[in-house]
């Protein structure tokens, strides 16, 4: 499996992009590059499509995503990939963005359709243009990962995985994640803080998995709070994504577990991104964990300290779930055993409750 290149340098998004362009892809080949967004990112993607259209002589094509991935979105992208023949697909944005772009750019070169791909993730893919990820919402992990989150034809939202779906290069830019509103790059550092704060309590961790997994909490908690004194701060934007990637290393070798399962689960009921439910699970979370003894004391002191991001989760209201939707939605959460089968001890569906809702009152 080849890992994507990786390049981390401050206000050098447009020159990468440009350099990459120029040696992949031949002056005879006038086929027009693909750059897929979030439209309220015109600010962003704008100077840098403007950029390769001026430097390489070559037209860009655009599409854009608005929301979490499904089946009909990456459908779409993908015939649009491989209707136009994109020698390179670039993605901007956060985890959607990402997420589709992997995916559509995976099938593009085959026969397969996303729903028989999602039937049987093991089958051979042979992607043949190259993907480019420029994340601009740090936390999700999305750009370095071999796996794509989605919601399936059922209505389930669900994660899977294939070497095929790595890019070829990711752009680090902090200049670029500067620019995200702070309750969304608040809400996705959480996300980032549950994969390692998940994956270091799981059953598959190793003694290597574990200090990836602290180095990354640690280096969260240190880079908002650089970020919260000031939002333009380059040094704590990039610790951010140096935490992120030790965040994902970390649940890439030992996986997900119980807050991740019940995001999942919760996405279905609640009009919520992905990272503002973990950040709302969060400090629950935390408290389980250390009131279990799954984490050492000094660990435990970390966890439970009054930091910027605890303080930014717990800010946050209940889920909008009336009461007796909990006990469906931990019941859910129990059968997906993907991430329930990493958490190193038995958890009651009262546990479960009280995670999602401590006094399992809110009804609306």
């Amino acid at each position: 499996m080849r890992l994507p290149q990786i390049l981390f340098e401050l206000n050098t998004a447009a020159l990468a992009l440009n350099n990459y362009i120029e040696s992949h892809v031949s002056a005879a080949i006038r086929q027009p590059i693909l750059l897929i967004s979030d439209p309220k990112l015109v600010g962003i993607y704008t100077p840098l499509m403007e950029s390769i259209e001026q430097s390489q002589k070559m037209h860009c094509l655009t599409a854009f995503i608005e929301r979490e991935p499904d089946v009909e979105m990456i459908q779409n992208v993908h015939r649009f990939i491989a209707r136009n023949n994109n020698p390179i697909v670039i993605g901007i944005g956060g985890g959607s963005v990402m997420d589709t772009v992997k995916l559509a750019a995976a099938l593009s070169s085959s026969a397969y359709t996303v729903e028989e791909f999602l039937e049987n993730p093991q089958l051979h893919l042979k992607r043949e243009n190259n993907v480019i990820l420029v994340p601009t919402l740090i936390g999700t992990g999305a750009e370095l990962s071999s796996g794509v989150s989605l919601r399936f034809p059922s209505g389930k939202k669900s994660a899977i995985a294939h070497p095929s779906l790595l890019a070829d290069l990711v752009i680090l830019d902090a200049s670029l994640c500067a620019k995200a509103p702070r309750a969304i790059a608040f809400a996705s550092a959480a996300d980032a803080f549950s994969h390692a704060l998940e994956s270091f309590v799981s059953v598959r961790a190793t003694v290597w998995s574990r200090r990836t997994a602290r180095c990354a909490m640690e280096r969260i908690i240190e880079s908002l709070a650089l970020i919260h004194d000031n939002q333009e701060s380059h040094a704590g934007w990039e610790d951010l994504i140096i935490a992120t990637m030790e965040a994902t290393v970390s649940l890439s070798s030992a996986g997900g577990g119980v807050g991740h399962a019940l995001a999942y689960t919760i996405s279905d009921h609640v009009d919520l991104s992905h990272g503002n439910i973990l950040a709302r699970l969060l400090p629950r979370l935390i408290h389980y964990y250390v009131d279990s003894g799954l984490v050492e004391s000094n660990l435990a002191r970390l966890l439970t300290s009054d930091s910027i991001l605890m303080s930014f989760c717990r800010g946050l209201p209940q889920f909008p779930i009336c009461s007796d939707k909990v006990d469906p939605i931990c019941a859910d959460a129990m059968r997906n055993t993907r991430l329930m089968a990493n958490h190193p001890i038995g958890i009651s569906i009262q546990q479960l409750r009280n995670l999602v809702l401590p006094d399992n009152t809110l009804a609306l």
